[in-house]
């Protein structure tokens, strides 16, 4: 009950900076807002994106603010694409009962809290308003999936229930063909 609080808390918290963080194209008297082209990609086969917009009358803290926002994003956006794939996985082996379910959610909560392994900026846009005497920073932020996922094979491991299903059911070799798939979209793409 708690962790489904918890889980409640981070969407609730996502719905809050989606909200916050410029996801409006149009403002209150609804006219078109700038936003750089880049700032909607939220993820392609190798990467998700995290986008965050920070006003503030002080570059620096501008940036800081979008950059902080664009971390809290990918923390949830990290958890929901583990959780997503490790459902996935033991999903297609017929995988299914209490035990595993609350094994899968320590090891979602567990990448949850941890930091963000390879996670890097990729755009960033600054502008100032001189109308408003405030600065506007876009920031947008990558996280390879293939590390998302090594982290989750670690803490699977972690938790015997639930890696002797994954054993079990192959679903082991699954993810790790899939993590070597997205390291080779990595390296080819030039982004290591």
């Amino acid at each position: 009950m708690k962790k489904n609080l918890i889980l409640i808390g981070l969407m609730m918290s996502l719905i809050i900076l989606v909200t916050a963080c410029g996801g409006s194209a149009k403002n209150a008297g609804g006219q078109a807002v700038y936003e750089p082209k880049w700032f909607s990609q939220t993820e392609n086969y190798v990467y998700l994106f995290s986008n965050a917009l920070g006003i503030s009358s002080d570059e620096r803290v501008a940036y800081d603010n979008a950059y902080a926002r664009a971390q809290s994003e990918a923390v949830l956006q990290k958890s929901a694409y583990v959780e997503t794939r490790l459902h996935a996985y033991l999903g297609s082996a017929g995988v299914a009962n209490e035990e595993i379910t609350q094994a899968t959610n320590r090891v979602v909560t567990a990448l949850g809290n941890s930091r963000i392994e390879g996670t890097r900026e990729v755009n960033k846009e600054t502008l100032f308003y001189k109308d408003e005497n405030v600065y506007r920073c876009w920031v947008q932020i990558a996280l390879p999936k293939s590390n998302l996922l090594r982290d989750a094979e670690s803490r699977i491991q972690r938790e015997e229930a639930l890696f002797n299903e994954f054993k079990d059911a192959q679903a082991t070799e699954r993810m790790q063909r899939e993590i070597r798939e997205l390291e080779e979209r990595e390296r080819a793409a030039g982004r290591n």
